[in-house]
Formats: C-alpha cells, structure tokens, sequence
C-alpha cells in the first residue's frame, strides 16, 4: 500500500512519506523491474501497472521575501551564524555543502570570493562567484584556520553527529540557526523552514532581478534547465487573467 510509505528521523519518529519522495522511490523501483523484464530476468513486469503520484511544488510557500532574508541576516549578530546564513542564501547553498566546505574550496579574488563547491547529490563540482560584501563576511572567520579546516565548525565537544569541537559543523546545527534566524524576524511558521528555504530564495530572487536561468541553474547546480524553471513559475510576474475584461 503506498499510503503506508513511511520515514524515520534521527530521533526516532516516524511520519508518512510525502508524495514526491514516494514517486521518486516507485520510479526506482518500477526502472529495476523493467530493467529485469526486458533482460529477461522476470517473466512479467509487475510493476508496469503501479502509478506514482503526481509530481507536486511547494516551492511557492517556500519562498521568503526579499526583506524577510535580510533582517535574518542582519539581525544575526554571532559572526559565524550570521556567515551562515549569509552564505546559504548568497550562494544558494544545499545544507551538506555549506558543512562540507573547508578554506582550500574559498579563492579570494580581486573583487570577490569563488567557492568550488563539490555537489550535494553526486561529484560534479561547481564554481559560485560572491561579491566583495560576502569575502568581509567570510573572512572573519579565517584567522587561525589552515586551508584543510573547516569554514563553519563546531562548538560543541561532540555533536548529535559525532562531530568534535573544532571540526565540521552537523545539520541539525544549521537547522536551528536558520529557524531562530526566521522567528527573530517575525515569520508565523518559523518552526517549519528548513535551510533549503534560502537556496529557494536565492533562486527566485535572482530570477525576480532578471538573472538568466542558465545563470541560476550553473549556479544552483541543477542538472536540468527544467528544475531551475520551477521558481520562475512559482513568482509569475504576469497572467492571461490580466487580460480579461474584469
């Protein structure tokens, strides 16, 4: 029964699948038993006739607005949070990458700062571009650190995560400071943005101040033109409906 697709956090609780992560895993499964048919492997395909669910956006609710991020970020007055945040949104980040990076991935350029980021989900590297403002953010995290540290690192002894003091900042880390970040600043679900809320933000941003798409794709990493357009579709800029005699 799909309806009974659940997940476990690393707390221990479990909550139903949503849709789209139940269509990602029936498609995997329905590509392996396709491929057994066809190779011969199974007299028939079962899954042929398993339909997974419509794939859904919820990007739209995802989006904070300009001013929102920046009195997150200004509000932030702890270097290393406020870098955090700053970051995310700046170079749209996935949380993974924003822990994994280390000094030797931060090249300092006359103007600005180049992160070569090695992909959240794969090995493809990609190279984001961040302005002067962001280098005097960064950069105050830097005394002491050799090019190996980590850019964003523990305070805590050992972390959730088993991460020790000094090294890799974990997850759950960045998820706290991102949604006391958004309560300080007034939003009402505070309590339900995750970091990822910022990388949505980025996108629509910067499509909002007419960034080509390509533009934004290269530097979100997305594999397809496809997924990068989804933000463009969640902030219309216009509608046939402006057009009727109304």
């Amino acid at each position: 029964n799909l309806d009974e697709l659940v997940i476990t956090n690393k707390r221990g609780d479990v909550k139903p699948l949503e849709d789209n992560s139940k269509r990602r895993i029936i498609n995997s499964v329905k590509s392996l038993y396709s491929f057994a048919y066809t190779s011969g492997l199974f007299p028939t395909n079962v899954m042929a006739a398993v339909k997974p669910p419509s794939a859904k956006s919820a990007i739209s609710q995802r989006i904070l607005s300009e001013a929102t991020v920046l009195k997150m970020i200004v509000l932030e007055q702890d270097p290393r949070n406020h870098a955090i945040l700053h970051t995310l949104y700046a170079a749209g980040l996935r949380v993974s990458e924003l822990c994994n990076l280390r000094w030797r991935h931060v090249i300092r350029w006359v103007d600005g700062v180049q992160l070569d980021i090695m992909s959240g989900k794969g090995d493809k590297q990609r190279h984001v571009l961040l302005t002067e403002s962001s280098w005097n953010v960064l950069s105050v995290l830097r005394e002491g650190s050799s090019d190996d540290d980590f850019v964003f690192q523990s305070r805590q002894e050992v972390s959730r995560e088993g991460y020790y003091k000094g090294t890799r900042l974990d997850t759950t880390t960045i998820f706290r400071i991102v949604r006391e970040a958004t309560r300080k600043a007034g939003v009402k679900n505070w309590a339900e943005v995750s970091p990822h809320w910022l990388r949505h933000c980025h996108g629509s941003h910067a499509i909002d101040r007419k960034a080509p798409l390509t533009l934004v794709r290269d530097t979100l990493g997305h594999s397809n033109i496809a997924v990068t357009n989804e933000y463009a579709k969640a902030r219309p800029d216009q509608s046939s409906s402006q057009y009727l005699p109304l």
